[in-house]
């Protein structure tokens, strides 16, 4: 009888330990990752502890409790199958709770973790170095990145005032997070041969506020502008921080956007064929207002 109040208690220990996880887990992608997608993760375990909870205060209302010292009497022939048709129902919530745990761990690998090795930062956090503008990039006291417009400045032909690296890349993972206005613009352009046609000889992950658009196409955020559209609508409401991790190895991209792979394309298939195999990274400027932050940078050999 002992044993059996010990695997009670073993049992609601791990459907705690696993909701405790998968609550973790949800909120360091909502609060680090900004992955307010995954909030359901977060409210899947509560639900599914409250549901164990329950059931558990139901199973012990409606019949007799054996104590861990001795039998419930006029029980002897049924307490085995009591017990068992009591465990079954809790293993079942437990393989849920499991299951959901499993799917929090696999959205994690979608981005790099914030200490994953390889990763070198694209900004220093104080200055522009190792960078080239004319535009008005500044770099914020948290250490961000943004473009504040000058008056009278409007359009996205001034290639002069993008910013862009002084190095050249070729194979990589670019991770980044950014931030646009109501009506917002911007870009990242990779692999641009000459910075005096960044369209021409480069090309573009486009940023820009289309919340709520059903089907994206190729000019709308997370698109490569010109080559195709993403899979899915993955950007938030104007005013919250976004996240890109794109990889660029060969001919090959993809772009997962805020937990969600939506390109996975080679760009000799989408019209990008001529484009460079080297050249630099940059930011659009819109002459509208972008933020962005822990832009770092991981060279694949």
């Amino acid at each position: 009888m002992v044993s059996m109040c010990l695997r009670g208690f073993l049992v609601k220990l791990l459907a705690f330990i696993t909701c405790s996880v998968i609550v973790f887990t949800g909120g360091k992608f909502l609060f680090e990752r900004q992955l307010a997608g995954h909030v359901w993760l977060m409210l899947a375990g509560v639900a599914t502890a409250a549901i164990v909870f329950v059931l558990s205060q139901r199973k012990k209302k409606s019949r007799p409790q054996p104590s861990c010292s001795g039998r419930v009497p006029g029980r002897r022939g049924s307490e085995r199958t009591g017990r068992m048709s009591a465990f079954t129902p809790r293993m079942k919530l437990i393989a849920c709770l499991a299951t959901l745990l499993a799917l929090s761990l696999h959205a994690e690998d979608l981005h790099p973790a914030a200490d994953a090795s390889g990763f070198v930062p694209l900004f220093n956090g104080k200055d522009l170095t190792g960078w080239k503008t004319t535009g008005n990039w500044l770099v914020e006291p948290d250490g961000s990145l943004s473009l504040h417009p000058r008056e009278g400045e409007k359009g996205w032909k001034r290639f002069d005032a993008y910013i862009a690296t002084e190095k050249l890349y070729g194979d990589f993972v670019l991770d980044l997070e950014f931030k646009i206005n109501a009506k917002g613009n911007s870009g990242v352009f990779m692999r641009v041969a000459d910075m005096r046609e960044p369209v021409k000889t480069g090309f573009e992950v486009q940023i820009l506020d289309t919340y709520g658009l059903e089907k994206p196409g190729h000019h709308d955020c997370g698109g490569i502008v010109h080559g195709t559209g993403p899979s899915k609508n993955m950007v938030k409401p104007a005013g919250e921080w976004n996240r890109y991790t794109i990889t660029v190895k060969g001919r090959h991209v993809t772009v997962v956007f805020n937990g969600e792979k939506v390109i996975d394309a080679s760009l000799d298939d989408i019209k990008m064929a001529d484009r460079p195999a080297l050249g630099h990274i940059a930011f659009q400027d819109e002459a509208l207002r972008v933020w962005y932050r822990n832009a770092r940078i991981k060279e694949l050999k």
